[in-house]
């Protein structure tokens, strides 16, 4: 007679398939015991002893757990690409008066063309943090509003770009090359005008004045 072992097969492996570059999943198994191995590295890494699986490039590998008798179970994890904020130069805008909205230029050649979230903060004459825009980005260049209920001071505010999130759900952080400062400007007082009236050619005019005017502004 010859012993016939029979080793133990692992369950199904449960957990979130896929991850973004520069992320992390964790896979699991009820069978305890065993290692985990991933098909290709290049695309995305596993700890042994963990599951914790890294995305390290846009692609699909194999992630495998193997117990100590050979059997293995194996998923498919998908690993998408992350925003590309390699290059990334400071977004520009212009002043605005109070009550309008403004719009801030982002240029990034690495992001590429697509639509986006972009995540921001507000500091200075106006204060606010976790807002978010949608960013519709063409070759090098795109844009975002920020509406004029955010921007009710009046003064210097700066727009800090925080994070990109692409239609995938993978987000990048940003952390230079990620702020535009612009001026909210106060608007003219309100004023009552008077005089006026008629006159003949090559008279010397009528005045006309502007009651509750500012001194130094043009009108």
């Amino acid at each position: 007679t010859h012993p016939i072992v029979v080793n133990t097969t692992p369950g199904t492996i449960a957990g979130i398939p896929s991850v973004c570059t520069g992320a992390t999943t964790t896979l699991t198994n009820a069978t305890s015991g065993g290692t985990w191995t991933s098909s290709n590295i290049s695309i995305a890494t596993v700890g042994s002893a963990t599951g914790v699986v890294s995305g390290v490039a846009a692609g699909v590998c194999n992630i495998t757990y193997t117990l100590g008798g050979g059997c293995n179970t194996s998923i498919s994890v998908t690993v998408n690409a992350s925003p590309n904020v390699s290059v990334f130069y400071p977004p520009t805008t212009t002043s605005i008066c109070v009550g309008a909205g403004n719009t801030i230029t982002v240029n990034s050649p690495s992001l590429g063309a697509a639509t986006y979230t972009a995540s921001y903060d507000l500091s200075g004459a106006n204060t606010s943090t976790g807002n978010t825009a949608t960013l519709v980005m063409g070759s090098s260049t795109g844009t975002f509003a920020i509406p004029s209920g955010l921007l009710t001071g009046i003064g210097a505010t700066t727009t800090t770009i925080t994070t990109i999130t692409n239609s995938l759900g993978c987000v990048s952080t940003l952390t230079t090359s990620n702020t535009a400062t612009f001026n909210v400007n106060a608007l003219p007082s309100v004023y009552t005008v008077s005089g006026g009236g008629s006159y003949c050619t090559g008279g010397a005019g009528v005045h006309v004045l502007l009651s509750g005017s500012q001194t130094g502004v043009n009108y």
